[in-house]
């Protein structure tokens, strides 16, 4: 594993698992630069009492949302389009490992993954393209973390 601030979008590969066991790799198909989310954002609570001088917050509860857009591909069991069409509102295995220095990742490279429920993959057309736009929001009990590729 390399190591330092050498990622780059065409090391990234995503890979959408929706409960039939076998993960689907839709890198092929992923717009350079859509990929946005792997990681926590929390809220605040303003705790900010009359006499405090300066605002005063506590973190919320933290969220997540995953997007990324795809080119629509219906290539049989490995195209954007054929794995998501019929996985909208289905729970299941969404991971996003990045690679170093370009090269496809390895083992030690990091990884988001968790439990998502995909609730879109709307299609639209972009520059004379058609193109699908998802968005996952974790499912589950167990919440979704950074690790590394085993």
């Amino acid at each position: 594993m390399a190591t330092g601030k050498n990622k780059l979008t065409r090391a990234v590969v995503v890979l959408w698992d929706n409960s039939a066991t076998v993960a689907k790799d839709l890198s092929a198909d992923l717009i350079p630069g859509s990929l946005s989310g792997p990681g926590f954002t929390a809220g605040e609570i303003d705790m900010t009492g009359e006499s405090d001088t300066a605002e005063n917050f506590l973190a919320d509860r933290k969220t997540n949302t995953v997007t990324a857009k795809f080119h629509a591909n219906d290539t049989a069991t490995t195209g954007a389009s054929t794995v998501l069409n019929d996985t909208v509102g289905v729970v299941g295995t969404l991971t996003v490992q990045i690679g170093a220095a370009g090269v496809a990742p390895t083992t030690g490279d990091l990884e988001w993954e968790g439990e998502y429920v995909l609730l879109s993959a709307n299609l639209s057309n972009e520059g004379g393209r058609l193109i699908h736009s998802c968005t996952w929001r974790p499912s589950g009990a167990t919440p979704p973390a950074w690790g590394t590729v085993s």
